[in-house]
């Protein structure tokens, strides 16, 4: 029996034919190939899973036809979802032309069958009953799956598949491309050619450009070499437009070639020699790849920064507070964390509206920026709640002003002093009384060693300063005591 309650399966039976991730033309072949077995037609996976779950469902589903799950959800998730709901329902992978290497990977991990499309009547008929025969003259042999595949290469396939998690920013750079294929496609055909026809074939050295922005580095030099290797005039350079120029070496250059738009300001591609057409493609050939860069760092910073604020946000807090505890631990010092939130903020959203509300958390990012040293980390992780990592700092004090050395405390005073002067003109005099935080700060490897043991550590001492009155910052045992440069001999010490 089914998770909701159907037992007996019905002498009606059809198909469901999922739409997401099919292109319309697949979609348009697929229902008119299952026409004849009364195919129904749903968005998502879940709507075949509230269909198929349905307990009034008088017609049976035999047959779930679906493309690759969407990016966050893993096809071992979708294959035990439809397996409570009905274990002998079967469940069909199409895949893509160029991803029919991934059949037999499919098939391993649940799926009752996966072929790649185009795929003919006959071939759809069969995945939906094995049982069926082919009348008229079979058409060429199409795979089902990887043939001649050993199951324990299988099994190393889905373990590979399994172990390989890509990082963010490559998710975030296959983004970007796509976009940016989306985005040609809608240019205009005589752009589309002009870009063929200029951008010069052969190894441009792609590989080296995509680390690069992966990395979150500038490309510009590494893309001006491969222009002078490949174009052989060793005095190109690119200029761009927001750099301090001399005039003169914008006359006295041979060429001077706009790159891309004025209004995309990508700045001049310029050499000493007079320009034979060369320079002028890849000129185009370096618009696209400063495109690139760019939606790549403005995808990135949305991936990791807080919108309203510009403080890091939640997975960039574990992402640092990883790393610099991995440097603290290598180097033998300390890393101290401070968790706080503003006292009675909903009072702000509640009398002056959430305009205040913003103007109170941007001002504190901002007020923190000014008070702690370099290297270290903002975070805004909830609707008031605030995590800084005071890293590790080996170059001294933040300015030569400074009284070095300068400890932790001295500075999370000097920053709960301040923000209770805060000039806020959204709320003016009408302010309800002066803007206070409650803070709790720990220092690895004292008060915890892992971040989140820190993080959690610090919350609970937030809460108890809140509990203790507000406008208080408690301390783990080590926090107050220790300076960043002292570290014990055991770290369980």
């Amino acid at each position: 029996m089914s998770a909701f309650g159907r037992s007996v399966r019905s002498n009606s039976s059809r198909p469901i034919l999922v739409r997401a991730g099919l292109s319309r033309d697949q979609l348009q072949a697929l229902n008119e190939d299952l026409k004849s077995n009364d195919v129904q037609v749903v968005d998502t996976v879940f709507d075949a899973l509230c269909i198929t779950g349905s307990p009034r469902l008088n017609t049976t589903i035999d047959a779930i036809f679906m493309a690759p799950p969407p990016l966050g959800l893993s096809e071992g998730e979708v294959i035990q979802a439809f397996r409570r709901t009905d274990p002998e329902i079967r469940l069909i992978l199409l895949l893509p032309g160029d991803e029919s290497q991934r059949a037999g990977l499919a098939m391993s991990t649940g799926f009752n069958d996966a072929f790649a499309l185009p795929a003919s009547t006959a071939r759809l008929q069969k995945a939906i009953d094995p049982t069926y025969v082919e009348h008229a003259d079979p058409e060429p042999h199409q795979p089902s799956s990887v043939e001649g595949v050993e199951n324990e290469d299988t099994r190393s396939m889905a373990e590979s598949k399994s172990s390989a998690r890509r990082s963010i920013v490559e998710i975030v750079l296959e983004e970007a491309c796509s976009r940016i294929e989306e985005e040609s496609r809608a240019m205009p055909d005589e752009e589309c050619s002009l870009l063929k026809e200029n951008i010069p074939e052969g190894d441009f050295g792609d590989i080296r450009l995509i680390h690069c922005m992966m990395e979150g580095e500038e490309i510009n030099q590494i893309a001006v070499d491969i222009i002078r290797s490949k174009s052989g005039i060793m005095s190109a350079r690119h200029l761009l437009e927001d750099e301090p120029s001399d005039d003169q070496e914008l006359d006295s250059a041979g060429t001077c070639i706009p790159v891309g738009r004025p209004e995309e300001g990508l700045g001049y591609l310029i050499a000493n020699e007079e320009d034979n057409g060369a320079l002028t493609s890849w000129a185009d050939w370096l618009r696209y790849w400063l495109i690139l860069q760019q939606r790549h760092a403005s995808l990135r910073r949305q991936a990791w920064t807080d919108e309203l604020t510009g403080a890091g946000n939640r997975r960039s807090l574990y992402q640092v507070l990883g790393q610099v505890i991995k440097r603290a631990r290598d180097e033998r010092r300390a890393v101290t964390v401070m968790c706080f939130d503003i006292d009675n903020f909903k009072t702000y959203n509640d009398r002056f509206g959430h305009e205040a509300g913003d103007e109170v958390l941007c001002e504190t990012v901002q007020l923190l920026r000014s008070v702690i040293r370099r290297g270290d980390h903002v975070f805004r992780v909830g609707g008031d709640e605030f995590v800084v990592i005071f890293a590790p700092d080996p170059s001294g004090p933040r300015s030569a002003c400074s009284s070095p050395p300068e400890s932790i405390e001295q500075i999370a005073s000097r920053f709960q002093h301040q923000i209770g002067s805060l000039q806020l003109p959204q709320i003016g005099v009408d302010a309800p009384g002066t803007v206070s935080i409650s803070a709790g700060m720990v220092t690895y490897p004292w008060d915890g060693q892992t971040p989140g043991d820190l993080l959690r550590r610090a919350d609970q001492l937030a809460l108890e300063s809140k509990r203790s009155g507000k406008n208080v910052i408690s301390f783990g045992p080590a926090a107050r005591e220790r300076t960043q440069d002292e570290f014990p001999q055991d770290p369980d010490a």
